[in-house]
């Protein structure tokens, strides 16, 4: 996982992933508080290069306060037969409006 960017940033910022087999992703945008404001990711995600895009909004459609957001990746093996253990890696990013 690459730090987003912009960070700082208003009202929309890019998180990069690069994944080396399929894997079960998981990426989640939580609030200072540890609740979850907007799940970008929950799928099995090919190989290669993805981005994820955040607009500032929660999973209600809502914009967001600006403050400083925590955002967790996780990725697990999708295959059975993989040496892979899974990784996950926090950030945090900052929303200034």
């Amino acid at each position: 996982m690459y730090d987003n960017y912009p960070n700082p940033f208003n009202p929309v910022t890019t998180i990069r992933y690069e994944l080396l087999e399929p894997s079960q992703v998981t990426l989640i945008i939580y609030d200072m508080m540890g609740r979850e404001v907007r799940r970008l990711v929950n799928d099995v995600v090919e190989t290669g290069y993805h981005t994820a895009t955040w607009d500032s909004r929660n999973n209600a459609g809502a914009v967001v306060s600006s403050g400083m957001y925590l955002y967790r990746f996780t990725a697990t093996p999708a295959g059975s037969e993989s040496e892979f253990t899974g990784i996950t890696e926090s950030n945090t990013m900052l929303l200034v409006k």
